[in-house]
Order: structure tokens, then sequence, then C-alpha cells
């Protein structure tokens, strides 16, 4: 089996789109190289002790864009009703989750689209 490059699986992704509604994995590219496969592009970060640095950085993209806006309230009453029941996650922590940090802000505003 033949590993596919970044492009390559966001080529697959994208014309398999009708099945997914959001896709999310590390970031290998700059921006400018992941936003013409799909209409809405972002990227979050996680810390990972295991990783040299501990931050690691991940895209995630749609062609869902309201994807993007949804509200803290309107994940809590998702949550609500799914009845699940968590230790560590909560709507709040969900939206917290896709805050980047001011650096990268910066870094993000200053590529080229």
């Amino acid at each position: 089996m033949k590993l596919q490059t970044l492009p390559e699986s966001w080529r697959y992704l994208r014309r398999t789109k009708r099945r997914l509604l959001f896709t999310a994995g590390r970031s290998h590219r700059q921006p400018s190289q992941t936003q013409h496969y799909f209409s809405d592009v972002g990227f979050y970060q996680a810390a990972i002790p295991t990783y040299y640095g501990g931050i690691m950085t991940f895209a995630w993209a749609t062609d869902n864009d309201a994807l993007r806006h949804l509200s803290t309230e309107i994940i809590q009453a998702r949550f609500l009703a799914s009845g699940l029941k968590c230790r560590y996650y909560n709507p709040a922590i969900h939206t917290a989750a896709f805050a980047l940090p001011q650096y990268l802000q910066d870094a993000l505003a200053s590529q080229p689209s």
C-alpha cells in the first residue's frame, strides 16, 4: 500500500467529501498549500508531552462553513441531548480548543492567501 502525501490525501478527501462533514489531522503544510482543497481551513494546537517541543499543530478542513460558527450554546444543546456524561469534555472546552495563541494568529495573518 502506497502512503499518500498530504496533497494526495486532501484531494482524496475532497473527492469523498459527501461522506465527510469535517476532517482534521496533523498539519504538515502551510495554510496557502491547503486552502484550495476546502472552502474553510483552520488550525488548532494541543500539548503533546511526547512530541519534541510539546506543542503540535493540527489542521482541520470542511466545505461546511457553518461549522466554524457554531456557538457554545448550540454545542451545549447538542451535548445535553446526547446524554453523554464526561469527566473532562464540555462545550466550553470544545469552543476554547480552537482558540489560537497570539503568535499563531500573527503567523497565519502574515501568510499569503
